[in-house]
């Protein structure tokens, strides 16, 4: 199997109590578990188009190859269950800031959970989200089979499908050089016709990389790309003609199987130079909100709305 994440053998019921009909085995991915049978890795950068009902064509315009994965009925009903619970997280969100925009809010959540720590906020249509990320300088110290991503994200609440596309940065325990641990990059498509997409897996090798994170839309495709300007690695999706309304946007930490705090980086990740555009073409400064409480002080520093510093864990 080529996923750079842990493959996790779960019962679905046991997640969402309800049989999709699948395996049962569970993967994760920077949208929550998700079956096996919903998720596909591009080996080559590729290019997407989906027809809703039938499946996705993807061609690979560096070898000339094509193919085809049809829509699975149960990876569809997943893909609903997961954005309507993430919707309702969302509103709950907003109910606990009070609409006040900048608002800072500890959640204190015993258990550590997956969006444990993020920016977001709701916009015009997006026509583009970019990012210089930071990587921490020192890696987890203790962790066992951690997962760690790191991405910036636009998210279509208001469509009637809903989906996210995000230039994510991971940390896994065979994530890096060799297969050992440290960290990779790669674009990610989630969830049209159910499947969620991940773009070829390049290694980062060098610790406090700078990465270039890209996600846009428009009305003939969207974008998702992360470039490692040290060596040229680049990897990309493009999904053409998804005239996805993206309305929502985030700077995020999502983790799985963290068992201690110290599991964390002790320096921050940065998405630093952002620069966000709307449909239209035209740039505006965000006023972010903020989701904190991981349970381990977790929470974004704003240097300006344009450079925030994400601290996993805090002393």
């Amino acid at each position: 199997m080529l996923y750079s994440f842990a493959t996790v053998a779960l019962f679905l019921c046991a997640v969402f109590g309800k049989d999709y009909g699948l395996s049962g085995k569970m993967v994760a991915t920077p949208i929550g578990y998700r079956p096996v049978e919903c998720v596909i890795q591009a080996e080559e950068n590729a290019v997407l188009r989906s027809i809703d009902g039938v499946g996705t064509y993807a061609y690979y315009p560096e070898s000339g190859r094509r193919s085809f994965h049809p829509e699975i009925k149960g990876c569809v009903e997943n893909a609903h269950d997961i954005t309507e619970e993430r919707k309702k997280r969302i509103e709950a969100d907003k109910q606990k800031k009070q609409n006040v925009v900048g608002a800072k809010v500890e959640n204190n959540v015993e258990n550590l959970k997956t969006w444990e720590v993020y920016a977001s906020e709701t916009v015009s249509t997006m026509g583009s989200f970019t990012s210089q990320y930071q990587l921490p300088s020192d890696n987890p110290t203790t962790g066992a089979d951690i997962i760690l991503y790191y991405f910036i994200g636009m998210q279509n609440n208001d469509d009637a499908v809903v989906t996210i596309i995000q230039p994510v940065i991971e940390y896994c325990d065979t994530c890096g050089t060799g297969g050992g641990a440290g960290w990779n990059m790669s674009p990610w498509n989630c969830c049209a016709n159910g499947q969620t997409w991940q773009g070829p897996i390049k290694i980062i090798s060098t610790a406090g990389a700078y990465i270039n994170g890209v996600v846009m839309s428009n009305t003939t495709y969207d974008y998702i790309s992360c470039e490692n300007p040290s060596n040229g690695d680049k990897t990309t999706l493009t999904v053409s003609a998804a005239r996805r309304t993206f309305d929502w946007i985030a700077f995020t930490l999502e983790q799985y199987n963290v068992a201690s705090c110290d599991d964390y980086p002790t320096d921050p990740f940065w998405s630093r130079n952002m620069a966000l555009v709307d449909a239209a073409g035209q740039s505006f400064e965000p006023s972010w909100t903020y989701q904190n409480g991981d349970g381990c002080g977790g929470k974004i520093v704003e240097q300006d709305a344009y450079d925030l510093a994400l601290y996993s864990s805090t002393a």
